[in-house]
């Protein structure tokens, strides 16, 4: 496995995150994300939904995972701008449902492409660079 990480300028231009996210992907790429029940009703479409989740205290939230194929990259602007509140990732690959049937926590979710040695990008913490693991 190699592991880059792209630093991104703290006020980065739209083009300039949409040419990062287009070199990697020149030909689209597929959106799998994390996002509570609730969020749903605000999120882009069209969308597939994939799996449910219990986590919080006792079970009382339900997270979605959902994925979306961003053949022209229109939508990959909107998950880094609501990075903080949705995890995502970005892959070349559609992922088979049972990889995300036991995904049973949150920090699961991003482990699952690793363990599973999918080519694939993340946002870094506080959205600062992108993560990008190829094998």
């Amino acid at each position: 496995m190699t592991h880059y990480k792209i630093f991104l300028e703290d006020e980065i231009e739209e083009y300039h995150f949409f040419d990062i996210i287009q070199r990697i992907y020149p030909l689209g790429c597929y959106i799998y994300a994390v996002v509570n029940e609730d969020y749903l009703s605000y999120l882009i479409h069209p969308f597939t939904q994939v799996s449910t989740f219990k986590q919080g205290i006792f079970g009382s939230k339900r997270k979605v995972i959902i994925f979306i194929h961003d053949l022209y990259l229109e939508k990959i602007r909107y998950f880094y701008e609501t990075y903080p509140f949705i995890k995502c990732v970005f892959t070349d690959k559609q992922i088979e449902e049972w990889y995300s049937k036991g995904i049973k926590k949150k920090h699961q979710f991003l482990s699952c492409f690793r363990k599973r040695k999918v080519n694939h990008l993340s946002i870094g913490s506080h959205a600062e660079w992108i993560n990008y693991y190829q094998w």
